[in-house]
């Protein structure tokens, strides 16, 4: 009975440790599931994104100098108008003084120029026939030279009031939209007061500040891709203008580009997203759901003989969901871990899916 016992004590103790065994085996035999993509070099065109408020090209803001009262608006915001119309008038006594004024005075002040020139011409002549003095011939010279001068006074005093007066009448420039038209018939307007905008909105502007790293790629024409979010479309704008001076604040460098507005859709003050190509990169590129971060380094999850590495990488440059890595210990065949990475230690194995 004894033997009979030990034999079975035995038997379970052999049957215990094999079981363990074939556990353990199972633990070390593991395979993770992963979804990997193939590392390579590849060539990538550069696109830089850049930010800015669109604007007219042109535009014109209309400021009185005088002010005045308002009288006869005959326009209000969004209408339509061709330049050198009169838009409103502003009355003003101050101002419609001093023209008349002034227009007086340059009618008596040429009048004096006139005769006293007549005058030095006939004392001219009798002096160089030696009948009058040279002191009565130089007397009348100075007079001449007088009335002129108080002629050119005249004139400037009349050109300043001339401009007052005429801007009584406000005017544009430029045909286009009128903005910015804020007054009401009658209303007291202060002097070098803005009284309204008037924009032609056939072309737009976009102005953005590049680095000085980016502009060598940046050419008159060059044509850029400007998303504008209100309106969720993208156009073809180009570039217009490159100022090759940075600014002293910014350290950047400022580039104008014109956007078409056929259909007067882009309105002034809408934000608008560029999108200019640079020069192609060459390099390795992943997706950017590849990268790790870990304590603000970044690894990524390597895949050599169905094993997995994790290896320590530096980024570069980001293009859409791609992202250029340096990796000094890439080699021909490596693949790279896209999804399920951060399940992974090295030396796993592992199965792609």
């Amino acid at each position: 009975m004894n033997k009979i016992l030990l034999t079975l004590f035995f038997t379970l103790i052999l049957v215990g440790c094999k079981d363990k065994k074939v556990t353990q085996d199972v633990k070390s035999e593991i395979i993770k599931d992963v979804k990997v993509q193939e590392l390579k070099i590849q060539n990538i065109k550069n696109t830089k994104i850049y930010n800015g408020d669109i604007n007219p090209l042109k535009e014109v803001s209309i400021i009185t100098p005088t002010g005045g009262y308002a009288k006869n608006i005959k326009y209000k915001n969004g209408d339509i108008i061709n330049s050198e119309t009169t838009i409103l008038t502003l009355t003003d006594a101050a101002t419609e003084a001093s023209y008349f004024e002034a227009e007086g005075t340059l009618i008596k002040s040429r009048s004096n120029y006139n005769t006293s020139k007549i005058s030095f011409e006939k004392y001219k002549n009798l002096f160089e026939k030696k009948l009058i003095s040279e002191e009565l011939y130089l007397q009348s010279k100075n007079n001449m030279e007088q009335s002129l001068g108080e002629l050119k006074i005249a004139e400037a005093n009349f050109i300043r009031a001339n401009d007052n007066y005429k801007r009584l009448f406000v005017k544009s420039d430029i045909s286009g939209v009128i903005t910015d038209l804020d007054i009401k018939n009658n209303e007291k307007i202060p002097s070098n007061s803005k009284l309204l905008t008037v924009i032609e909105n056939n072309i737009m502007e976009i102005k953005i500040a590049v680095n000085g790293e980016d502009i060598k790629n940046i050419t008159p024409e060059k044509e850029a891709k400007v998303y504008i979010s209100d309106l969720d479309k993208t156009v073809i704008g180009k570039v217009s203008e490159i100022n090759l001076s940075a600014d002293t604040n910014t350290k950047k460098y400022n580039i104008k580009i014109q956007i078409p507005n056929n259909d007067k859709s882009i309105l002034k003050g809408m934000y608008g997203k560029v999108e200019m190509e640079q020069t192609e990169i060459n390099g390795l590129f992943v997706p950017q759901e590849a990268v790790m971060i870990k304590d603000l380094y970044s690894y990524i999850a390597v895949i050599r003989d169905n094993q997995s590495i994790i290896y320590k990488v530096d980024r570069g440059i980001s293009q859409g969901n791609l992202q250029e890595i340096y990796f000094e210990n890439f080699k021909e065949g490596d693949k790279v871990v896209v999804q399920g990475q951060y399940l992974l230690n090295n030396n796993d194995k592992v199965r792609e899916i």
